[in-house]
This record gives structure tokens, C-alpha cells and sequence, in this order.
């Protein structure tokens, strides 16, 4: 799996999935995580809205946050509404 900038939508990134042979997929703009750090858990996020969740196997969460990283996706704290359900 990579991540990849989208070339012609600044901010976004998407996801390519080198065993299935799928490219591209849902753009996104920002990654979720409950506490902002790397996490099996990541939201995938367009502005505020949720696109897709990702649970990471426990020895692939370094590699995935640091290709994160390395394309420039931001990675953020979940937000939470006065309720306590992610906004």
C-alpha cells in the first residue's frame, strides 16, 4: 500500500493498494487517530467528513503513519462532539 498526492487536487491523497491492483480509490485530506498519534485505528477524512475507517495490523502501523508523513497527509486528533461521538 502507498499514499499518493493527488496531482490535480492539492491537499488530497489517496491510497494505493499494490496487492489488489486498485489505484486511486476515495481521495481523503487528513488522517483521524483518537489521540493524534499513530493508531491500528485511522479515520480516513475529506474536511470533516468521514471516508472510509482503517484497522492497521499492530507491525504495520509505524510504516503506514510514516508514509503518512512522507506523502504530507496531516494526521489529527478525533474530534469529538459534546455528546462523545466523533464529529
Amino acid at each position: 500500500m502507498e499514499i499518493r498526492p493527488a496531482t490535480n487536487q492539492p491537499g488530497m491523497f489517496y491510497l494505493i493498494w499494490n496487492d489488489s491492483g486498485v489505484e486511486g480509490g476515495p481521495r481523503f485530506t487528513k488522517i483521524e487517530t483518537v489521540d493524534g498519534k499513530p493508531s491500528q485505528d485511522a479515520i480516513l477524512m475529506n474536511g470533516m467528513q468521514h471516508v472510509e475507517t482503517l484497522h492497521i495490523q499492530a507491525d504495520a502501523v509505524t510504516s503506514f503513519f510514516n508514509a503518512a508523513i512522507d506523502a504530507g497527509v496531516p494526521v489529527h486528533a478525533e474530534l469529538i462532539t459534546k455528546e462523545g461521538v466523533a464529529a
